[in-house]
């Protein structure tokens, strides 16, 4: 496949504090919060539908939050969507595929992609109808609680893994549109206070 891409890469060590997590759903220690650490992120957009004008990560609050700005060359519409996650050890060896999915119908299957994340600022509603516009997305992160319920992931010791995704989008004829692809891998973090509390 040829393209020669819009590509931004995002390797430095970052963390996104998450709080008010469910135990429950999570299955880690109350008082402890999860951070996130992306030694990988990458951004690639084939030219014919575009380029990429920004990502950058900023900090607020003690989190990480995801900036985007891409602009279209023309109106199109996503046809389909196919991401795969793998699981590997630390450092991100003996790695294992977990889950690839397949959403050949894009088109009302949107707010099934949007629910793994939580987004603070968006210029226009991301649908599977693309315009020849500037998107801006700004203060996104990761919804872990949607992410490990609907995986499956509660019973399994999730933050000592290292994690790897890869996202592509397609128009209609399998054209390719972007990627979105990355390494991450999570922290425990217990408060002082909580140690010694009785």
């Amino acid at each position: 496949m040829h393209f020669t891409a819009s590509l931004f890469l995002w390797s430095l060590a970052k963390s996104m504090i998450l709080s008010n997590l469910q135990v429950s759903c999570l299955a880690v220690l109350k008082g402890t919060k999860v951070a996130i650490r992306f030694d990988k992120f990458e951004w690639i957009i084939h030219n014919k539908f575009g380029h990429v004008n920004e990502v950058y990560v900023s900090q607020s609050n003690g989190s990480d939050l995801l900036n985007v700005a891409i602009t279209f060359n023309f109106n199109f519409i996503i046809q389909k969507l196919s991401f795969e996650i793998i699981k590997c050890k630390e450092h991100y060896i003996d790695c294992v595929n977990y889950r690839t999915l397949e959403i050949a119908q894009f088109c009302g299957n949107e707010k099934a992609i949007l629910h793994f994340v939580k987004i603070g600022y968006i210029n226009r509603e991301l649908m599977c109808t693309i315009k020849k516009e500037l998107y801006m997305m700004k203060n996104g992160t990761i919804n872990i609680e949607n992410v490990v319920g609907s995986f499956a992931l509660s019973f399994d010791k999730w933050w000592e893994k290292s994690w790897k995704w890869k996202f592509n989008f397609f128009s209609h004829n399998d054209s390719f549109i972007m990627q979105s692809n990355g390494q991450l891998r999570y922290l425990l973090l217990r408060s002082q206070t909580s140690r010694y509390s009785r």
